[in-house]
């Protein structure tokens, strides 16, 4: 099993597509760091008046704090928006009371906003890059029978594979913060590891509940981050894994995988409408939410449910994988 384990890794390694995901994550976080830091900049001039690197932090968050007040006696408000909003003042009051800069920009920080914004779409779509081909890419390039020829069971060579897709999973997610980490770090020169950042609003009864929040470092909060986001990336790399072997094409199994994604982003939008829409595993995506409690309230959703959601989503796709592949004549 180790050796087939190593052959499957080397064979991944050695793949194009592994510098094409570490090409769309430097972009992206290029990008975003320059947007986020234009944001920053823009924020504090406008409501300060100075420099950015000498204000005073706390009369700008009573001016935010203003604002949201001021846009939640809009009378034409959606009830999900003004939810998100009291939450916001919430943070805010909490920020203030101990004593915590919430606009302050550094490394740690910037790397954890990016982990949360890539769990519904980025990190999503490179594990289906990753993926896409772990099992069709056998049939196109007609190395399956090659393959199957060796005196192996084949649910040991399917749990080979399965197991170095998610060992690369890991190392994807782990590329991501790392890369992130560095932008940031060259951009605004502070780690910022040891920054207090507030964590642990639950939904409860369709409210937000912030009797349970805590204080901790900012090292801690990226560590919780990245591990829903490698969550994450276990979940589509075991969906993208049994399409994989259904379709056996690389680019159908990209584009389903792609669709799925489009699909959960458009059903998040009836979430409150439709109830059945909260089964759906790509509407359980974004996980990280849940810790910075800027999450959508819907009744019966919280991160028990989302996590319990996607488990049984890749029990299920993890079953169906073995008993396709072991049944399916492949040497025809």
């Amino acid at each position: 099993m180790v050796k087939l384990i190593k052959n499957e890794m080397i064979k991944m390694l050695f793949k194009k597509k592994l510098v094409l995901i570490l090409a769309i994550i430097l972009i992206e976080t290029i990008a975003f760091t320059y947007g986020e830091n234009i944001r920053y900049q823009r924020t504090i001039s406008s409501y300060t008046k100075s420099e950015t690197g000498n204000y005073n932090w706390r009369p700008l968050i009573n001016k935010l704090m203003a604002d949201i007040n001021n846009k939640l006696t809009y009378k034409d408000i959606k009830a999900s928006d003004e939810k998100v909003m009291k939450i916001q003042l919430q943070q805010y009051k909490y920020y203030l009371k101990k004593n915590i800069n919430p606009s302050a920009l550094s490394a740690s920080k910037f790397t954890a906003q990016f982990m949360e914004q890539s769990a519904m779409m980025l990190m999503p779509l490179l594990i289906i890059i990753l993926a896409g081909d772990s099992v069709s890419g056998e049939f196109s390039s007609k190395t399956i029978k090659v393959l199957l020829t060796r005196a192996v069971p084949r649910w040991k060579i399917l749990l080979s594979k399965y197991i170095a897709l998610i060992l690369m999973s890991a190392f994807v997610v782990f590329l991501s913060a790392f890369v992130s980490m560095i932008v940031s770090e060259i951009t605004f020169r502070d780690f910022g590891f040891m920054e207090p950042v507030i964590s642990g609003y639950k939904a409860v009864a369709g409210q937000i509940d912030s009797s349970s929040v805590v204080q901790i470092y900012q090292w801690q909060y990226l560590l919780l981050v990245c591990a829903l986001n490698f969550f994450v990336a276990l979940i589509i790399a075991t969906i993208s894994f049994m399409v994989s072997i259904l379709v056996k094409s690389t680019a159908a199994s990209i584009g389903i995988m792609m669709s799925t994604l489009i699909g959960g982003s458009l059903l998040s939008v009836f979430l409150t409408d439709w109830p059945l829409a909260k089964y759906f595993f790509a509407v359980n995506l974004d996980l990280p939410q849940y810790l910075s409690g800027r999450f959508r309230v819907v009744d019966g959703m919280n991160l028990t449910f989302s996590i319990c959601t996607l488990i049984v989503w890749a029990a299920g796709s993890l079953i169906i994988s073995f008993i396709v592949f072991s049944r399916k004549d492949v040497l025809v």
